[in-house]
């Protein structure tokens, strides 16, 4: 066998290994992260937030995008994927994913736009954040991402050659997967990261901007302080918006190389490496989906004391359904 062969063997069984794996860790974490997020974001100190509701919806977007992505990955391992050989499966199960990845990044895109709103010092700005609002763009934004991943069910299909596909199950053909990579690419990736990119940096210029005011003034009245609560959420949103942004536009830029240069003349090896970037960096995309309770963990004390608090009162629940169990007794 050649070096070339060799090599793209080696990838592959590096690809299966790390994806077996790394998927089986992600989807653990991410599962518990993504629920204590939703119990988190349910309480009233945090539900009357506009931007909790944000993240409560990216959190349930996660959960299903982790399910939809990472259980038949980690089937594919065993060969036992039902999804490469099922066309109707592999549809919904791709529909499923991509359109619960739009909806997770595009929560957080528009939380990052609240905060800026939340941030400023124009009246105006302040109150276009509001509950009414961000359900109504929650729902539109729901109904659009299902729009846009609806032609899924035509495109996509099973029982593909790997290589020139980098998994089994995926566009049938080069119009389709043309449409499919430059969406992913484009609107799944580049332009969410884009816009909390502009709005992380210009909340923290109008935070800056009030702290200066508090300092100058003299007097309460003259300015306007951040609750905080909204001081907490704006460090938890930036820290994700960094790390989201690092994770996915990996993924992005990959997926543009390889639809461009699909009708190019390319060996087994060439084709063998970006299948191995492929399921490599659409595995940092879904780190992106599983790491966020860890960050808000981490980074704020606000959501640190909702947690502890939940776990005090389940802890005294069963504390005093004990004894009213001994008494009884």
């Amino acid at each position: 066998m050649s070096e070339a062969v060799n090599l793209a063997l080696y990838l592959k069984t590096i690809a299966t290994q790390l994806t077996r794996y790394l998927s089986i860790f992600i989807l653990l974490c991410g599962t518990i992260g993504n629920m204590l997020n939703i119990i988190v974001f349910t309480q009233r100190s945090l539900r009357s937030n506009p931007c909790s509701i944000f993240f409560l919806s990216s959190s349930i977007s996660s959960l299903f995008a982790l399910f939809s992505g990472l259980i038949t990955r980690i089937l594919a391992t065993y060969q036992l994927d039902p999804t490469s050989k099922s066309p109707i499966q592999c549809k919904i199960r791709n529909f499923l994913m991509f359109s619960t990845l739009t909806t997770s990044t595009w929560f957080i895109a528009f939380a990052s736009i609240d905060r800026y709103l939340v941030s400023s010092h124009n009246g105006r700005h302040r109150q276009l954040s509001n509950l009414k609002r961000t359900y109504y763009l929650v729902g539109i934004l729901t109904i659009l991402s299902i729009l846009i991943c609806s032609e899924m069910f035509y495109c996509f299909e099973a029982n593909l050659s790997t290589p020139p596909s980098p998994v089994p199950c995926y566009s049938k053909n080069y119009p389709c997967r043309l449409y499919n990579d430059l969406t992913f690419a484009i609107i799944v990736v580049l332009i969410p990261c884009f816009i909390m990119s502009v709005f992380g940096y210009l909340t923290i210029l109008n935070v800056r901007k009030l702290n200066l005011l508090v300092y100058v003034s003299s007097t309460q009245n003259a300015t306007r302080k951040l609750k905080r609560s909204d001081r907490q959420l704006i460090q938890m949103l930036l820290i994700q918006v960094v790390l989201t942004t690092m994770l996915a536009l990996p993924i992005a830029v990959q997926r543009l190389y390889a639809t461009f240069t699909i009708n190019l003349v390319k060996n087994q090896l060439q084709l063998s490496i970006e299948s191995f970037s492929y399921q490599i960096l659409l595995l940092l995309t879904f780190i992106s989906m599983g790491i966020p309770f860890y960050l808000y963990l981490l980074t704020s004390t606000l959501f640190r004391h909702t947690l502890m608090d939940l776990f005090c009162k389940y802890s005294m629940h069963r504390t005093i359904s004990t004894q009213k169990k001994s008494v009884s007794t």
